[in-house]
């Protein structure tokens, strides 16, 4: 077996001489929705290795666009069902283009993961951290937001936490690129969050059309199997009025095959 150099010290957060750093940053961090309950289950229905395999793969197929092998862009940690994002604001940038960029790829790995039925949700920060293979450790107000991200996004979700949103009033730049105006989209409690299923309008509408498709049928399985279960269901509640806003924005999926009959919400 192979064994781990713990003294190659490399990547954006070490200096020139290998010195762990604290670098400005913006941090996704995220979780999936319902992991310990359907471990759980696993185990109670003896299902605990073809479940293991199961979230491995998907993982890995949703893990790879989220991804730096090379580690000298940004680094991606994945912690029992915690996923850590940090890309490291460098050179004389004020970190526009890595906020723009941690908010598609949160989006992709959103949208990959909810194909295998894996919701997940999460915050997006901006301030100081260090990751490498031995460490996480953020600033004290980034490590609240990161901790307190689970109960702020509560649905799932990737909503912008109080650092990522002085961030953005302080550039307001960011938004002079359409596309992020739409990926970005503001809650009835007025929280900003991802619109993970931009990507599938025009011009993707071919692979939009299936994937849209699953990820009606995955709610509306999902809000029938938690009818009883009112803490649950609301949270499917609200993944069914985002399902059927993203449709309803898009002329081509406006229709009844793609919305999610109001009864079921």
């Amino acid at each position: 077996m192979a064994s781990v150099d713990h003294n190659k010290s490399i990547g954006p957060y070490f200096d020139s001489t290998g010195k762990p750093v604290l670098r400005d940053s913006v941090i996704v961090v995220a979780d999936i929705l319902g992991y310990s309950r359907e471990i759980k289950l696993a185990s109670q229905l003896g299902q605990s290795s073809p479940f293991l395999n199961f979230v491995y793969s998907a993982l890995k197929d949703s893990f790879r666009n989220v991804d730096d092998p090379s580690g000298k862009k940004w680094i991606a940690k994945m912690m029992t069902d915690n996923l850590v994002i940090a890309y490291p604001v460098l050179g004389k940038g004020v970190g526009s283009f890595e906020f723009s960029q941690a908010c598609y790829e949160i989006g992709h790995f959103q949208r990959e993961m909810m194909k295998y039925g894996l919701p997940i949700r999460g915050g997006i920060s901006v301030g100081n951290i260090h990751v490498s293979d031995l460490l996480v450790l953020p600033s004290e107000n980034i490590l609240a937001e990161m901790v307190e991200a689970e109960a702020i996004a509560s649905m799932p979700r990737i909503v912008l936490l109080d650092s990522s949103k002085k961030f953005l009033s302080l550039h307001r730049e960011i938004f002079e690129e359409e596309e992020i105006s739409h990926l970005l989209w503001e809650d009835s409690d007025s929280a900003q969050f991802v619109n993970y299923l931009r990507p599938l309008s025009r011009p993707f509408l071919k692979e939009g059309r299936d994937l849209l498709l699953a990820h009606k049928q995955f709610i509306e399985g999902r809000l029938k199997e938690f009818s009883q279960r009112q803490r649950i269901y609301f949270k499917y509640v609200w993944t069914a009025n985002y399902h059927n806003k993203f449709c309803s924005s898009e002329p081509e999926f406006s229709t009844p095959e793609f919305l999610i009959e109001s009864r079921s919400t």
